[in-house]
């Protein structure tokens, strides 16, 4: 067994290829991803204090995807003999309970605002985690970590965060960055980003973005480029000068959503 210090991000992403490689292509038996999958829950859970509260829920949604296709596959074994390499050799014989794929309302992060509908959120907590927003305005200000899931149809203005932002499951959205903190996007749809200290994003299975001209993109579904999942595109002045508005605290905009949500 790897101790603690030897359990990485690099070694968890090896050992998810590893696993993915196997199901695919049906070198292992059933029973051996099962070992292998088993311990790399144990490993993740091992280190997951020392990871992004983001990073945490990408490495577990990619081990419970893995779990899925197992089961969908009938791995039954083509002959060839495959063998776990790295942190993911020497699994215990016997095997821990496969835990169900478990939906973010399961996980131990438990949203601190949620089911809000046309209401202006202004963001205080220093890690929030923030789901079920529909038709809102929210102001995040120099938060810590900022997690945001399942928000449609609202205006999202992130400024000055100190560590990092993660945003999953937006539809027709704008993102008003004013941050230069890392910024991770997943599955997004028809969503407008602004980004005006934050010069890079990194997004994955996104698509109908548009971007403002000037940024940096990284498209984790198209690593050679030439992605079109995203564009540049140069906002109108109208646009712009609403942005401000909200990001300058103008004194209408707790009163005036919806004309702030004609943006959208």
């Amino acid at each position: 067994m790897l101790s603690t210090s030897q359990i990485t991000k690099d070694s968890i992403s090896t050992s998810l290829n590893l696993i993915e490689t196997s199901i695919a292509k049906k070198i292992s038996t059933e029973d051996e991803v099962k070992q292998a999958i088993s311990k790399l829950r144990s490993d993740l859970d091992r280190i997951k204090h020392s990871l992004a509260p983001y990073e945490l829920q990408r490495f577990s949604d990619k081990v419970n995807d893995l779990a899925k296709k197992l089961e969908s596959s009938g791995n039954a074994p083509t002959g060839r003999k495959f063998k776990f390499s790295g942190r993911v050799s020497g699994v215990a014989k016997k095997e821990r309970p496969r835990k169900i794929s478990p939906t973010y309302q399961e996980s131990t992060l438990q949203p601190t605002i949620s089911n809000k509908k046309n209401e202006v959120l202004q963001i205080v907590e220093a890690n929030p985690i923030i789901q079920g927003i529909s038709k809102c305005i929210i102001i995040a200000d120099s938060v810590d970590s900022l997690q945001l899931f399942d928000i449609d149809d609202s205006i999202i203005l992130i400024n000055h965060n100190r560590s990092s932002n993660f945003i999953k499951g937006a539809k027709n959205c704008i993102l008003y960055l004013v941050t230069n903190s890392q910024t991770r996007l997943h599955d997004l749809e028809d969503c407008k980003i602004k980004l005006l200290e934050c010069d890079k994003i990194i997004i994955e299975n996104c698509s109908g973005l548009k971007v403002s001209k000037g940024a940096s993109v990284d498209d984790f579904n198209s690593p050679l480029g030439n992605s079109t999942n995203f564009e540049f595109v140069q906002f109108s002045e109208e646009f712009e000068n609403l942005l401000s508005e909200i990001n300058g605290r103008s004194g209408h905009v707790l009163s005036d959503i919806e004309r702030h949500l004609e943006l959208l």
